[in-house]
């Protein structure tokens, strides 16, 4: 199974609590609205009846679905909800724009560098010297141009309406001109973070969108095969498709007008090592030597074949939890990435479940590869579970730095209190108190 898996300065830590604060009677409102995720959904829908019909080289597959995608999310927010008027986006509408073509410059010079730096780093590296990347940099090569001229009109007229324009492409470009006396550790530091993120996300998260999109469409059931198997073959990678195309545009639009802007990211490196270790090319390494827990494994399908009514609902509950698994990150809109805070997330399936890409996908592991039934015996059985434990554990820590992160911002803290209490889950942290949210600073019991 796959593993699918900067500007102001990071906000404050709060104030430590002895005890915590009364749990608000509603979650705090979320920083994505649901008809976002839903017009997102339809054009994402409508762009793959589209590509289905016509004939189109893959650079205008993504192209075409990544557009279909974000444009009506990007509508609905800017139009209907106003993001762009949020004091999030550290944006002062009420006063005449600042123009600055020397600072605009200083920010381009700053963007330019550290675009050169990335590619530097994808000649260098053999990582990305292979065909699994070949689309993206060709997808970026037709685009460019395009992108170049839309970023400097969009970094010129953006920076007229900051109320503290020094951000970190401010910084970069100091550094590069050498004005080292103005340049703020921190919000370079951000900066830095932010691209290191993006710059490694982005080109895993294209290919393995197009790979995606690719299997859906040599989907059986497309070609006229009617049965439950080939409807189930038809809903994995389409969730996946789903995922990665939510994901994708979620790297790529970092638009302060938009409030998607990275308002702080992941500051310690063992939140870093637990969510790179879950992507390639770390993860290929880690279960080829230590974790191939579905090794010896007998999967659902094979298992259950033979008794419809049991191959029917367990493969439906996988799908249900592959569905989740992308709502998940549907429901971000154009603010999913990882290691990052981009505002926090409290309707969708985050109004039962802090981290439900975590638990659906996890328990799909589960399910689908029955690690827990070996050809080889019990031994190999066991070996198996306690691997998928560990892999299990390794999400569990992503959560746990996650949440040590986003609780930098009261929302969170509101948000993580309300659902100890009215969660879906909360039976298990009343069960088992390491579950329980606390927020920083509050002793454990």
């Amino acid at each position: 199974m796959p593993n699918l898996d900067p500007g102001l300065k990071p906000a404050g830590a709060i104030a430590p609590a002895n005890d915590s604060p009364a749990p608000a009677p509603a979650p705090p409102a979320s920083a994505t609205a649901a008809p976002v995720t839903w017009a997102g959904l339809a054009g994402f829908a409508a762009s793959l009846f589209l590509v289905r019909y016509l004939s189109l080289p893959p650079v205008a597959v993504i192209l075409v679905v990544l557009t279909a995608t974000a444009l009506p999310m990007l509508a609905i927010d800017i139009l209907v909800f106003k993001v762009h008027r949020r004091a999030s986006t550290g944006l002062d509408w009420n006063r005449p724009p600042d123009f600055s073509p020397q600072r605009s410059l200083v920010k381009l010079l700053g963007l330019a560098t550290t675009l050169a730096v990335l590619g530097l780093g994808y000649w260098l590296f053999p990582e990305y010297g292979g065909q699994q990347y070949a689309i993206v940099f060709a997808f970026f090569k037709v685009t460019g141009p395009y992108l170049v001229a839309a970023t400097i009109v969009y970094v010129v007229a953006v920076d007229a309406y900051m109320a503290e324009p020094r951000d970190g492409y401010w910084q970069a470009g100091c550094l590069v001109i050498g004005r080292f006396g103005e340049i703020d550790k921190a919000v370079l530091g951000q900066y830095c973070r932010g691209w290191l993120m993006k710059g490694f996300f982005i080109p895993f998260i294209i290919s393995v969108f197009m790979s995606n999109i690719d299997s859906v469409f040599a989907s059986t059931l497309l070609k006229g095969e009617w049965s439950f198997g080939s409807f189930y073959d038809f809903v994995y990678p389409l969730s996946f498709a789903l995922d990665t195309a939510f994901g994708a545009l979620g790297y790529l639009l970092t638009l302060r007008l938009a409030d998607t802007h990275l308002r702080s990211t992941e500051p310690t490196v063992l939140g870093w090592v637990a969510a790179l270790i879950c992507y390639p090319p770390f993860w290929p390494f880690l279960y080829d030597r230590f974790l191939p827990y579905d090794a010896h494994a007998i999967y659902w399908g094979s298992w259950f074949e033979g008794v419809a009514p049991v191959y029917c609902l367990w493969g439906t509950i996988i799908m249900v939890l592959l569905c989740v698994f992308a709502w998940a990150t549907m429901a971000f809109g154009g603010r999913f990435s990882n290691l990052t805070h981009r505002g926090i997330l409290t309707n969708g399936p985050y109004r039962w479940c802090k981290h439900p890409a975590y638990v659906s996908k996890v328990l799909s592991y589960w399910l689908i590869t029955l690690p827990f039934i070996s050809s080889t015996g019990p031994a190999d059985a066991l070996r198996g579970c306690l691997m998928l434990a560990l892999v299990s554990g390794i999400y569990f820590v992503r959560a746990r730095t996650e949440e040590r992160h986003l609780s930098r911002d009261p929302v969170y803290v509101a948000y993580a209190l309300w659902m100890n209490d009215h969660g879906l889950l909360r039976w298990l942290g009343q069960a088992m108190p390491m579950f329980r949210y606390r927020p920083p600073g509050q002793a454990r019991p």
